[in-house]
């Protein structure tokens, strides 16, 4: 998470979207033990009707949106690793506002 943490400041707001699909990942606090665990300090919402997973036509877990000001999707990267992508994309956003 940390790879994340450093990316948030006065140009740049990171939201985590959580998508319960199971188990504990439907219970609120088990949701909050994680975020901590994992060090996430930026703020988690939890989709529990799946309303922008649908709304975004998601078919994986996780998946990445960089999205600017004027609302508009700039990258999307699904699937897990190459986080590499996923800072590039950040840093020509924030070059942009």
């Amino acid at each position: 998470m940390d790879l994340f943490n450093g990316y948030v400041d006065d140009r740049f707001q990171l939201i985590s979207i959580h998508f319960p699909y199971a188990g504990a990942s439907n219970e609120l606090e088990a949701v909050k033990q994680e975020a901590d665990s994992l060090g996430v300090t930026y703020p988690v919402a939890i989709d529990e009707d799946l309303a922008l997973w649908n709304a975004y036509g998601n078919r994986t877990m996780p998946a990445f949106y960089g999205i600017d000001r004027q609302g508009q999707i700039r990258f999307a990267k699904f699937g897990g690793g190459g986080f590499e992508t996923v800072i590039e994309a950040v840093e020509k956003l924030k070059e942009f506002g």
